[in-house]
């Protein structure tokens, strides 16, 4: 009897252990353009819902959310429930530059929650703060920093900051062109990036009556010709990563004192032999904080670098983005995978981040004019 016993449960272990394990599909969703800008031919339905599932390595369009125009931004509210996009509209048209929220609920996916003006042109960007409470939105055209409490839902609303034009040579930077923020990770402090000034602007959240007000220092100036667009900072919250569009560096500031910000390093995210043209774009650091990564466009890469001890980065090459013009990409929440939007191929590529030292490539999905994506939790 033992004996049959055991054999028995030989065999229901073994076919146990020849089950196919059952594999997490991760949900996105990406933000498009859906009409031609004077910079891409935007060709979009609007907002794409896709799934990743990582034991089969498929990537699948399973939704879309349509009826907005350029919702080219993306973010999702603290509880997971609602998707925030822009509706990147520019000067020339009647319309003026829109703020939304939208469900993601099973019961009524898709549904518009609310819609605010940003009262600026050309919105480009959202920023979320830690507690979810405050959105900022960059508006590239007109230099117009957007501050919407979440919990109003009404223009009267929306806090406006024209940030300050510094006269400049190059033809981009006219005027103000603020092109992203981000939170301190206190949520006291926000930072944005304005390309049009070459400034790393400094505000203090007041959370009482959710505004922004001036920093003690209210700027930090890169190098003329920078263009700084997006920012990544460090898990302490003391490296501020500049990424810079025009001169194609990373800009490395050391925010540890915010009235004496100083710059710690500038590096190129281009190979020393590199000669056409080409303009950063996105920048995120890994989870675990030991690699930095930026997108090119132009050479259409993604430049990867070893974060050292100091915050200084250490550069260790580039990896075809697999792609024309690669806008946003996205790091996955468990730091195997990355994602990139390749605007003028209309896809996105797959790369595992943990195969070998560099991100390889595995795949690519047909998306059409994607510009960025975020993953829910």
């Amino acid at each position: 009897m033992r004996n049959t016993l055991f054999a028995f449960l030989l065999i229901f272990f073994a076919c146990q252990s020849q089950k196919p394990q059952e594999s997490t599909k991760t949900t996105f969703y990406v933000g498009t353009y859906t009409q031609k800008e004077g910079h891409v031919d935007g060709k979009g339905d609007g907002i794409y819902k896709m799934t990743f599932d990582p034991a089969t390595l498929a990537l699948t369009v399973t939704d879309t959310i349509s009826g907005m125009i350029n919702p080219s931004f993306l973010a999702l509210s603290n509880d997971q429930q609602s998707l925030y996009a822009v509706n990147e509209i520019g000067p020339g048209s009647e319309a003026i530059g829109l703020f939304e929220a939208y469900s993601i609920r099973k019961g009524d996916f898709g549904k518009k929650m609310f819609s605010n003006s940003t009262q600026g042109y050309a919105p480009c960007h959202i920023a979320l703060s830690p507690n979810g409470k405050l959105a900022i939105v960059s508006n590239y055209a007109g230099g117009m920093v957007s501050v919407i409490p979440l919990s109003v839902q009404a223009d009267s609303g929306v806090q406006t900051i024209r940030l300050p034009a510094v006269k400049k040579s190059s033809p981009r930077q006219d005027d103000s062109h603020p092109h992203s923020a981000i939170f301190s990770v206190d949520g006291k402090m926000v930072y944005v990036a304005d390309l049009g000034t070459d400034r790393i602007m400094a505000f203090q959240v007041d959370e009482t009556n959710q505004k922004l007000a001036p920093a003690s220092s209210p700027f930090f100036e890169l190098p003329e010709g920078s263009g700084p667009r997006h920012i990544s900072l460090s898990a302490d919250g003391k490296v501020l990563y500049a990424l810079c569009e025009l001169n194609n560096t990373i800009a490395v500031l050391d925010i540890s004192s915010p009235v004496d910000i100083h710059l710690l390093q500038s590096i190129s995210t281009l190979p020393a032999d590199f000669q056409g043209k080409s303009y950063g774009a996105d920048i995120h650091l890994s989870k675990d904080g030991k690699m930095l990564y930026a997108s090119n466009r132009g050479h259409n890469s993604i430049a990867i670098f070893k974060v050292k001890l100091d915050g200084k980065l250490e550069s260790k090459g580039e990896v075809g983005a697999e792609g024309k013009t690669p806008r946003n990409f996205h790091l996955t929440n468990d730091g195997r995978w990355m994602l990139v939007a390749n605007q003028d191929t209309g896809n996105i590529a797959l790369f595992d981040l943990k195969k070998e030292e560099l991100p390889v490539f595995v795949k690519s999905i047909q998306v059409n004019t994607p510009v960025s994506i975020v993953e829910v939790k």
